[in-house]
């Protein structure tokens, strides 16, 4: 019987680092995809080389199509969730609700609004009402492991964040110590949202003469120890995942739950499709502003162009050592 009780803890043990690693590969495929592949169309040829076994050295894999690429991202998170233990595990650590979650944004980015919109309203049932109090916004990235968290990366005084260095570095900072700010528009857009305790997060007002009009991220501060987390999935993604693919019909009652916990108001149930669409994405960029979202979305919903200027491409461009890595069979980026 002992015997017995080992092999199976073994055997939970494999599945579970095997679950891990299926989620890790998924990830890296998908965060390829939108920054490298043409994610918003399923039709394209542009996607990327998909990687599912070892390589030699010399082999050499060419560009996949974007719907293949994302069938390779959805069976691995699929699989993933059969195998992933969640026992003894914090936020930090590959959990069966980190897998779900991913699994909802891969399926919105896909356009599986279906599937998208019961992953994540699946998972919201699941987790409950679990938002900090309006007035305890801000801590939110600042506690470890709060149960607004799905996954986020952890640190320590030891193995310390990079993260406050890009977008603050210290109060009196100038601009050539920083390297990300938030742009003077972002100050005007939460002007017009005077009850959106998000804007807080933001400082425009105590930078030097250097960084101004711009402003720096405060989510990433803890100047000193540098080991408050950063966020891969947080809760209020999937409600906005929710909220998108449902359309109005579905997804307005949980965009009001994320507004109303936020310090905005409620929108009316009469609210017209076009508002509706709007206000998402005002929702998208003040919740998730300064970690890693704008850019995706306007390239998904077609609108980089519309906001960033007409030389602006929707995907980067892929380097010039891959190209010749590969002896042409990675094509380059339309436009580069």
């Amino acid at each position: 019987q002992q015997a017995a009780r080992e092999s199976l803890t073994l055997y939970a043990e494999a599945a579970n680092i095997k679950g891990e690693a299926l989620f890790v590969r998924a990830l890296c495929h998908f965060d390829a995809l939108r920054t490298w592949g043409e994610h918003w169309d399923s039709t394209s040829t542009y996607g990327i080389p998909v990687v599912t076994e070892p390589l030699s050295f010399d082999r050499i894999v060419a560009r996949s199509t974007v719907k293949n690429t994302y069938t390779a991202i959805i069976n691995d998170l699929t699989t993933a969730t059969e195998l992933v233990s969640d026992e003894g595990k914090g936020k930090t650590f590959v959990t069966s609700t980190a897998v779900t979650a991913l699994l909802a944004r891969a399926y919105l980015y896909q356009g599986n609004m279906a599937s998208a919109s019961a992953t994540a309203t699946g998972l919201i049932d699941s987790i409950g009402n679990v938002f900090f109090d309006k007035v305890d916004y801000g801590k939110i990235f600042t506690t470890k492991e709060s149960n607004e968290s799905v996954f986020e990366l952890g640190f320590t005084p030891q193995s310390r964040s990079a993260y406050n260095q890009l977008s603050y570095a210290r109060p009196n900072a100038i601009r050539s110590e920083v390297t990300f700010f938030m742009s003077e528009d972002m100050d005007k857009f939460f002007k017009t949202r005077t009850d959106d305790v998000r804007a807080a997060t933001i400082d425009f007002k105590n930078n030097d003469v250097t960084i101004a009009p711009d402003g720096r991220s405060e989510k990433y501060r803890g100047e000193q120890t540098r080991d408050n987390p950063a966020y891969i999935l947080r809760v209020a993604e999937m409600y906005l995942i929710a909220a998108e693919a449902g359309g109005k019909a579905k997804g307005l009652t949980y965009l009001n739950q994320l507004r109303t916990a936020r310090g905005m108001k409620a929108l009316a149930a009469s609210t017209s499709d076009i508002v509706f669409a709007q206000m998402l994405a005002d929702e998208r960029r003040s919740e998730l502003n300064n970690e890693g979202h704008r850019y995706f979305d306007l390239a998904r919903t077609g609108k980089v162009q519309d906001v960033m200027g007409q030389d602006v491409k929707p995907n980067f461009p892929i380097p010039l050592r891959e190209i010749t890595a590969s002896s042409g069979a990675v094509l380059q980026n339309k436009g580069y």
